[in-house]
């Protein structure tokens, strides 16, 4: 019996890691592989429970789960089933085996995918030397795993530098109170800049650089000095950044963006009525600095990158993306800004802000729309998506019209991607970002990005059935998150049900009684 046991627990992780085809879950084609994948290695794992003899099947059961529960999205659970795993070797004497150095390889990403980077490298650092032992230089599992240690360790080095210029901030941040003040020093203020200054890592100067990076560097070492040295008396009322339009202002750049608008720059953001009198000068001792820096070039404008990056009034730059010089003061207001404006004045990151007028700003919007316009947006985007995805995508397929069907995919992929913004009280960037920015959402952020990037390479000929299933078990999470977040009572899947509940939440009359479909 107990061998009749094991020939079924290797044959349930055959098909559960293998698909009797050789997918593994990560590269499942149908959603009903992915579904029996699971349930084959939980029902591995209860036929092994309990029996001290296949202890260590058990735990390479346990392994084979976790990539599935990263896929779902539960990190949490991922973690968990790691941990368990290993302290089953450590229990068994397992330590240092291949066994245990691929758990602690895959717990090292794991921290790594949670941002955990100093655990991220402790574990790895542990899998890379015992694979080292056992396997070799030459194997392709050390091979494997020193990547994996080189790219936490690229990791842990940005978050290093984000980190201290964090603090660098906070010091600045601290003299926009005491500018006002008359005990306000200073030299003491930007004396405690300049030790996070000499302190702060410099940018990495092999490998890929992010653009955010370099000009936050390029702005500490070359321009700071120059305005310490010749705006002193003005600095308090000034700051400085890269906040706006372009990839690296989100950290979404790449290899590619760096052929247009790309190089060491930044903005200068003073008061209104101080640009008369400072704005011109600012401007042409800023243009003498030099134009490349740690060996990158000067600047590359395009066609349309003109005005991205010198010297601005704080309300000029806020009005030229929400149309008003502080924080929109009416829900009309804030109804006419196009969320890929409100998210584009508040990505980036502001250097310091000795005056704190532009930060007191950037931080009101970035708190997201005021409640009942989120929820106005809300009910519309659940409209949207039901008469997108839900009723018009399966119609239009089985007509065979591909293209009504692939428009109406295109309509719930951007209205759900737009709603799970709006979940996390965040601003949908533009287009070509939507997608990217999800993984910066811990509510749905990860379940939307997988179910969007499977959509749009699957077939609607040959996979429609697969895409109608992601379209409804989407939109059965959103739900359940409507419910968390208390803006509905009801569990209805169709979500145009769902639309008319949450508008019911809106305090303004004449808004929760306007029309569902409209944003």
């Amino acid at each position: 019996m107990e061998e009749d046991n094991m020939i079924w627990t290797r044959l349930f992780n055959v098909i559960g890691t293998d698909d009797l085809e050789g997918t593994t879950f990560a590269r499942c084609t149908t959603y009903e592989k992915a579904v029996k994948a699971k349930e084959c290695l939980e029902h591995s794992l209860h036929i092994l429970e309990g029996k001290a003899e296949y202890i260590i099947p058990y735990a390479t059961t346990l392994h084979n789960l976790v990539d599935i529960y990263k896929k779902e999205g539960n990190l949490t659970l991922a973690e968990e089933t790691l941990k368990k795993e290993i302290e089953i070797y450590k229990e068994q004497q397992y330590e240092g085996t291949v066994l245990y150095a691929a758990a602690l390889n895959s717990l090292g990403i794991l921290y790594c995918e949670k941002g955990q980077y100093e655990k991220a490298k402790a574990v790895m650092t542990e899998s890379v030397e015992i694979t080292k032992k056992h396997l070799g230089e030459s194997s392709d599992a050390y091979k494997t795993s020193v990547k994996n240690l080189e790219m936490i360790q690229e990791k842990l080095q940005e978050h290093k530098i984000k980190s201290n210029h964090e603090i660098l901030q906070e010091t600045l941040k601290e003299m926009t109170t005491a500018s006002c003040a008359q005990e306000y020093n200073l030299e003491t203020a930007m004396a405690s800049a300049r030790k996070v200054l000499e302190n702060s890592p410099k940018v990495v100067e092999t490998g890929f650089v992010k653009g955010l990076d370099l000009c936050r560097a390029y702005f500490n070492e070359v321009c700071y000095p120059l305005l310490e040295r010749e705006f002193a008396n003005f600095l308090p009322r000034m700051a400085a950044g890269l906040i706006g339009e372009g990839s690296e202002c989100y950290g979404f750049d790449d290899e590619i963006s760096r052929d247009h608008d790309f190089g060491p720059s930044f903005q200068i953001y003073i008061p209104k009525e101080d640009m008369p009198v400072y704005g011109e000068r600012l401007k042409h001792r800023l243009a003498t600095l030099p134009k490349t820096f740690q060996g990158f070039g000067a600047r590359v404008e395009s066609q349309y990158g003109d005005g991205r990056v010198g010297v601005f009034t704080i309300e000029d730059f806020y009005r030229k993306f929400t149309a008003a010089e502080g924080v929109p003061d009416t829900l009309s207001h804030w109804r006419q800004i196009p969320e890929n404006a409100l998210s584009t004045v508040t990505n980036g990151e502001v250097f310091f802000d000795n005056y704190g007028e532009f930060t007191r700003i950037r931080e009101e919007l970035k708190k997201g729309y005021p409640e009942d316009v989120r929820l106005k947006k809300i009910a519309a985007r659940l409209m949207k998506m039901a008469q997108s995805g839900q009723y018009n995508f399966p119609r239009c397929n089985k007509r065979k019209e591909y293209v009504a069907s692939r428009l109406a995919l295109s309509e719930f992929m951007s209205v759900s991607m737009s709603l799970v913004y709006l979940l996390n009280h965040a601003y949908r960037p533009y287009y070509k970002w939507v997608h990217r920015g999800l993984l910066d959402l811990p509510i749905l952020g990860q379940n939307a990005y997988d179910k969007m990037q499977r959509l749009s390479v699957l077939s609607l000929e040959k996979d429609s059935r697969e895409m109608e299933w992601i379209i409804e078990e989407f939109c059965v999470a959103c739900v359940e998150e409507l419910k968390a977040q208390g803006l509905t009572s009801s569990s209805e899947a169709f979500l145009l049900a769902q639309g008319p509940e949450v508008l019911k939440r809106i305090q303004e009359p004449a808004l929760r009684n306007s029309n569902p479909w409209v944003e």
